[in-house]
């Protein structure tokens, strides 16, 4: 239980890395 409580905040911060890079946040969110 205690990874997936992790792997939500790292997604968060991934997704967040990805939109400020904006070429790999529009391609993720596609």
């Amino acid at each position: 239980m205690e990874q997936d409580i992790q792997v939500e905040p790292i997604r968060r911060q991934i997704v967040i890395a990805d939109e400020a890079r904006g070429d790999d946040g529009e391609k993720e969110k596609s």
